[in-house]
C-alpha cells in the first residue's frame, strides 16, 4: 500500500519552524572563509496522527511521533547512486552539504513494507510525515476481548446487516452471522474461530481508548444494489473499553436511533466520467461504474486518501452509505448528534481495462466535507495521448516493447486540465494477473526520473500516475495545509515489456 507523504514547509528563518512544523533543523553561523564539514540541514520523518479530545471532538492539529522501527533511508543527487543514511532517534536525517542547492532524492522504506518511497526535489530542509490512523504505538488489543452491545429500542425485524465502527484506530467491520442476533451483537475484536477481527481502514489494529475520546458505533444496513451498495438505517453509539477475557457490556445499553435524513449530491458526475473516458480511453477499455460514498471523516488535518492493492486510491473514512449507481437523493440514518467528526462525500468515475489478467482502473475522484456543495473533480489526469517514457510513447496499445537499461529514464506527461498540487507515480509489475507495486515516486511537476534498474528484461510493468489537488502549498514543500475538496486523477498509460 502506498504511504501518502506530506512535506512540511521549508523555512530560512528559525521563526518559521513552528509555523510550518519544521523541527530538528540545525543552524550554522555564516562566515566568509569557513565551510562546515558537517551537514547543516536535516529532514525529519514522522508519523502524522489525527487527534480528538476526551469527548471525541476533533482537534485540528495532528500529533507527530517518531517512526518505529526505524525506516531504511537513502540520499543522493538526482542521477547519482543512492547512499544509505541514518535515521536518528529524534526522527531526523542529516543532509550532506553537497546535496544542498541541487536536485536530489530522498528514499525511505518503512519496516514491514517492501515498497520504497522516493521524493525528488530541490529543497534544503523539510519535514516529511506519513499519515497513520492509530496511536503510535497502537494500544494492544486484550486477548479474548470484544463488545456485547444490545441497544434499547430496536424495532422488528431487528438487525439485518450490522457493522461495528470504531474511532481511535478507525475500524469498520461487518459483524459475522454467528456474532449477531436481531437485538444486538456479541463481537470478538480479534476474531473468534473463522470470524474476522476488527478491520482497520488504514494502518495497524489497536484498542480504542475512552480516555482519548474514542467511541464505538453499531450501525445496521440494508442493501441498495448487487454491487455492495448499502445505506445505514439505524445506529447506537457508546464509549466502552476492551477488557481481557470478556465482552464489555455498556452500562446502560445505548439507545437505538432510526430517524433518517436526505440530501441531494450536487455537481455533474457524468461529466467527470466523460473526462476519464476521454483522457484514459485505450483499446479494449470500457467505462467503469460511478460510485458515491458518504460517511465519517478524519478528526484532523491529515492527507485523506490512501492506495489499495488494486492501484485505486480510497478515502480514509467510515462509510455510512455507498452505491455504485449514484442516486438522485441519498437517504440514511446519520449519527450526527453523537459522532462529532466531519462528514465526507466521496465520488468516483472510472475507465477500466485488463492487461495480462490484471484489472486496471483510471479514475477521477473527489472528496469534500460539504455535502451540499458542487463536486468539482479539480485534479487533472495525465493524458494518455501525451505520456513518454524516454523516447517511447506510451500512447499505443498495451505490452509495448521497451529496451531495458540501468540508467534513470524520464517519465513525462501532459495534463487534461488545470494543474496538480503534486503527483504520485507508482511503478507496478504485472504478473500472476495482478499489480504489484515496486516503487513510488513523489514530485510536484509532471515528470519524474525512473530507475531503469528496477525494470527487468522479460517482465511487464505499468505506471500509475496520480495528480492531487487539495495541497495548495505543495510546491513550496508545505504539506500541512490540507483543504477540501480534495481530488485525485489517476491514469495508467500503456503497459511496457522490457526487452
Amino acid at each position: 500500500m502506498r504511504r501518502t507523504v506530506a512535506l512540511a514547509a521549508l523555512a530560512a528563518l528559525a521563526s518559521c519552524n513552528q509555523i510550518f512544523g519544521l523541527k530538528h533543523t540545525r543552524q550554522v553561523d555564516a562566515t566568509p572563509d569557513v565551510v562546515p564539514d558537517a551537514p547543516f540541514q536535516t529532514v525529519s520523518l514522522d508519523w502524522q496522527i489525527p487527534q480528538t479530545d476526551s469527548s471525541g471532538a476533533p482537534i485540528p492539529t495532528p500529533a507527530y511521533a517518531v517512526i518505529t522501527p526505524a525506516p531504511h533511508v537513502q540520499l543522493a543527487a538526482v542521477g547519482d547512486p543512492l547512499q544509505d543514511a541514518t535515521y536518528a532517534a529524534n526522527g531526523s536525517v542529516d543532509i550532506p552539504n553537497e546535496l544542498v542547492g541541487k536536485p536530489w532524492r530522498f528514499v525511505y522504506t518503512l519496516d514491514g513494507d517492501p515498497v520504497p518511497h522516493e521524493v525528488q526535489w530541490s529543497v534544503s530542509s523539510a519535514h516529511l510525515v506519513v499519515p497513520r490512523l492509530s496511536p503510535a504505538p497502537a494500544p494492544a488489543v486484550p486477548t479474548g476481548s470484544g463488545y456485547d452491545i444490545m441497544p434499547i429500542g430496536i424495532a422488528n425485524p431487528g438487525l439485518i446487516a450490522p457493522f461495528i465502527l470504531t474511532s481511535g484506530t478507525y475500524t469498520e467491520t461487518a459483524v459475522a452471522n454467528d456474532q449477531r442476533g436481531p437485538d444486538g451483537v456479541t463481537f470478538d475484536f480479534l476474531g473468534l474461530g473463522m470470524d474476522s477481527p476488527a478491520q482497520p481502514i488504514y494502518g495497524p489494529l489497536g484498542a480504542p481508548q475512552t480516555a482519548s475520546g474514542d467511541w464505538e458505533l453499531l450501525i445496521d444496513t440494508s442493501n441498495l444494489d448487487l454491487n455492495g451498495g448499502y445505506t445505514t438505517n439505524g445506529w447506537a453509539y457508546t464509549q466502552i473499553d476492551l477488557a481481557a477475557g470478556s465482552l464489555t457490556t455498556p452500562s446502560p445499553q445505548p439507545q437505538w436511533h432510526s430517524g433518517t435524513m436526505t440530501f441531494e449530491p450536487k455537481g455533474d458526475l457524468a461529466a467527470a466520467g466523460t473526462r476519464v473516458d476521454n483522457a484514459c480511453r485505450t483499446p479494449g477499455g470500457v467505462p467503469g461504474p460511478e460510485e458515491l460514498r458518504y460517511g465519517i471523516g478524519l478528526a484532523s488535518n491529515v492527507l485523506p486518501m490512501a492506495q489499495t492493492a488494486t492501484g485505486v486510491d480510497k478515502p480514509l473514512m467510515l462509510v455510512l452509505f455507498q452505491q455504485s449507481t449514484p442516486p438522485v437523493d441519498v437517504t440514511l440514518a446519520d449519527p450526527d448528534n453523537e459522532v462529532q467528526q466531519p462528514r465526507w462525500l466521496f465520488s468516483e468515475a472510472e475507465w477500466n481495462r485488463t492487461v495480462n489478467g490484471a484489472s486496471i482502473s483510471c479514475t477521477v475522484q473527489n472528496l469534500q466535507a460539504d455535502k451540499s456543495a458542487d463536486r468539482a473533480f479539480e485534479a487533472p489526469l495525465a493524458q494518455m495521448s501525451s505520456v513518454f517514457f524516454g523516447t517511447a510513447s506510451l500512447t499505443t496499445a498495451d505490452l509495448l516493447p521497451v529496451p531495458a537499461t540501468s540508467a534513470q529514464v524520464e517519465l513525462k506527461w501532459q495534463l487534461d486540465q488545470g494543474l496538480a498540487d503534486d503527483w504520485i507515480v507508482t511503478v507496478y509489475e504485472i504478473a500472476s494477473s495482478k499489480l504489484t507495486a515496486i516503487r513510488t515516486y513523489q514530485v510536484t511537476q509532471p515528470s519524474v526520473l525512473i530507475d531503469g534498474s528496477l525494470l527487468q528484461r522479460g517482465h511487464t510493468y505499468i505506471f500509475g500516475i496520480t495528480g492531487r489537488n487539495g495541497i495548495a502549498n505543495a510546491a513550496s514543500g508545505d504539506y500541512t495545509a490540507i483543504t477540501m475538496p480534495f481530488s485525485e486523477g489517476t491514469a495508467f498509460p500503456a503497459a511496457i515489456v522490457m526487452q
